[in-house]
């Protein structure tokens, strides 16, 4: 389940990649640049999802290598 919540995160990324417009503005913009200077929303999201998809991944492989 991890690993379609990640995917669906990094294909948002994506778009976002390719047209930075079609993100709507963010309701807190200034208070996101002032926690996150060199990241934007896409790369946060990237970024997040990612960390989920490498997790749930490692965690999967692991499940399967105790009960075979």
């Amino acid at each position: 389940m991890a690993q379609y919540i990640s995917f669906f995160g990094l294909f948002i990324a994506a778009i976002s990649f390719m047209n930075e417009n079609s993100m709507r503005p963010l309701n807190y913009e200034e208070n996101w640049k002032s926690y996150f200077q060199k990241l934007n929303l896409t790369f946060a999201i990237f970024f997040i999802s990612l960390f989920i998809l490498i997790f749930s991944i490692v965690c999967q492989d692991i499940i399967w290598f105790f009960t075979r």
